[in-house]
């Protein structure tokens, strides 16, 4: 073998004479190859003077000195002409263009056609792409604008796309690597605008529908926005009535706004708005208050039931609703069980309640050692065939019903009903203002009193 393999350099042979000319040679060639540059490569016959160095691509259709180069490497050196056929995997750079030159199957080409032809699996400007984040950039500033060299149209657009409309294409922001606020079409086709606390609770702030266009707050009541959370007043922070209800055996009440105790035991029953613990780890959210039952005597049959109606019965009809509380009794097994009630009103059809048991609950006892939360899957029924009353009076009811056998305390706190299976969230409950909680509970009751001249005031 005399060359080289891969640049043709002539190899030194042991009994050759005069071995620094064919160690020129080689030094000649890697001087014409080593940090490629060339001139141009448009043209097809040599330039009409040359300098020593100089070098060429030769176009389509070499002529003169260069006839049969096309696409060689033509270097101008000691007075003539070499030619040098390059192999796939050479790169130049262009002078005249300030571009770089890569040679294949097609002959010589912009690398940024090669790029933008054949593709790139990954991409890193500043930093190191994977293969999730095939485009990775790392700087302070990205600027996208509109094309006015080629020139394009004067638009400038940033397109996200979806296979289905189950997927999910938007702009995730974080703070740290986790994820603080989303925008976009997060699992569905409607727009929204999501934040997160923590990365892994999101509430979302701003639905805008596909269909109608319509711009909801599905966090607030702001706007005729739906709260995430079905029931009013789940903190117990409101108690336009008291604080401290005395329900006898056999007998019901309104107790703290919004929620109706049914005491069934043979026991009478004390139901206080009471302080929850500061900073509990036992429940999220950090609620001031809890609801407590207390009894005297122990009962020995009968249950309590917790209960919220939600207005109008369709709501969540058809639909996976969970429910979650906390609770806390004494140590026992004393069981919980959890249902939905659908009312169809004065005059509706059916006239008697259709009542739905829970079709999961993660733990069925009021006490148990490892936590308070306690979370229940429904599959609401259909209302199709059903008929509303004339009043007005329909409604949904979550229920909560213990069985407590104790002379002692049972806890209640941070109470939430959401739409969909959100037995795996952290904490689906939804905080609204103290403004709109005790507006939505005055909806339902309002307080009088009378003044020392005798005058009431609602």
């Amino acid at each position: 073998m005399e060359q080289t393999a891969i640049l043709s350099l002539p190899y030194i042979a042991a009994s050759q004479n005069q071995k620094h000319v064919t160690h020129n040679e080689a030094l000649r060639m890697l001087d014409a190859l080593v940090q490629l540059s060339v001139k141009d490569r448009h043209l097809t016959a040599p330039p009409e003077e040359p300098s020593e160095g100089d070098r060429y691509i030769v176009a389509e259709g070499g002529s003169d000195d260069w006839e049969g180069w096309d696409d060689s490497l033509a270097a101008y050196l000691d007075g003539v002409w070499t030619q040098f056929v390059p192999t796939v995997g050479w790169i130049a750079w262009a002078e005249d263009e300030e571009a770089i030159l890569t040679y294949g199957a097609e002959g010589w080409v912009l690398f940024s056609d090669y790029v933008v032809e054949s593709g790139v699996s990954t991409w890193g400007v500043n930093t190191s792409a994977d293969e999730t984040n095939r485009l990775s950039v790392k700087s302070d500033a990205v600027l996208f604008s509109h094309d006015d060299v080629t020139p394009g149209t004067g638009d400038s657009q940033l397109k996200i796309n979806k296979a289905a409309d189950t997927d999910t294409a938007s702009l995730l922001f974080q703070t740290d690597w986790s994820g603080r606020a989303e925008m976009g079409l997060a699992g569905e086709d409607s727009f929204s605008f999501k934040v997160s606390p923590d990365g892994s609770n999101w509430f979302e702030g701003i639905s805008i529908d596909k269909d109608s266009g319509a711009v909801t707050f599905p966090n607030s009541s702001i706007g005729g926005g739906v709260p995430k959370n079905y029931l009013i007043n789940g903190d117990f922070d409101v108690s336009q009535r008291g604080t401290s209800f005395t329900i006898a055996a056999g007998s019901s009440a309104y107790t703290l706004d919004r929620w109706l105790v049914t005491n069934d035991t043979d026991q009478s029953v004390t139901v206080y708005q009471s302080d929850a613990t500061p900073g509990s780890t036992n429940f999220p959210g950090n609620p001031r208050y809890k609801m407590q039952l207390a009894f005297d005597t122990a009962p020995t049959s009968g249950t309590i039931r917790i209960e919220q109606r939600v207005e109008y019965v369709q709501k969540l009809a058809e639909m996976t609703a969970t429910a979650r509380g906390y609770f806390y009794g004494p140590s026992g097994s004393e069981t919980l069980a959890a249902e939905v009630v659908q009312n169809f009103g004065t005059g509706g059809s059916p006239s008697s309640e259709v009542t739905t048991a829970a079709t999961s609950l993660d733990v069925a006892t009021i006490y148990d050692a490892d936590g308070m939360a306690r979370s229940a899957l429904f599959d609401v029924p259909s209302v199709s065939g059903m008929t509303y009353g004339s009043n007005g009076d329909d409604y949904l009811a979550l229920a909560w019903v213990l069985t407590p056998r104790q002379a002692d305390t049972y806890d209640i706190v941070h109470m939430s009903f959401v739409e969909g299976n959100a037995s795996g969230d952290d904490d689906p409950f939804e905080r609204r203002s103290p403004e709109d909680t005790v507006s939505e509970c005055q909806r339902y009751y309002w307080r009088g009193y009378t003044d020392d001249q005798g005058l009431a005031y609602l």
